[in-house]
């Protein structure tokens, strides 16, 4: 729905992206390349460096790192281990992080507690 949005209204938009993996960033750079501001939130701080440097530590995803460079370049995407702080200046949140199974199938929710705690 957001992407569908007339364009003067999303753009004054704030999402929030916590987890900047594999779909993750996907999804941050999209959303910034439509005009939304994004801050993107990620526990790992070389993952926040690499973005903040207009980079993308995802490699096989064709066209990613283009659009992660221009949208830090445009000042609609930045990335921020401070996940309540993001979460505090956004008015849309994104939770995309993985859920672990245990060889038993018993799904690990600490990685998702630990997102929503934040």
């Amino acid at each position: 729905m957001l992407l569908t949005m007339p364009s003067e209204q999303r753009d004054a938009l704030t999402v929030a992206v916590v987890g900047l993996g594999k779909i993750g960033l996907p999804l941050a750079a999209q959303f910034a390349g439509k005009g939304t501001s994004v801050i993107g939130c990620d526990v790992l701080a070389d993952v926040v460096a690499t973005i903040n440097a207009g980079h993308s530590h995802i490699h096989e995803e064709p066209g990613l790192e283009e659009a992660v460079a221009a949208a830090v370049a445009a000042g609609r995407l930045r990335a921020t281990v401070d996940t309540t702080a993001a979460v505090t200046a956004a008015d849309v949140v994104v939770v995309i992080v993985p859920l672990m199974v245990d060889a038993r199938r018993a799904i690990d929710f600490s990685i998702l507690d630990s997102a929503t705690n934040a």
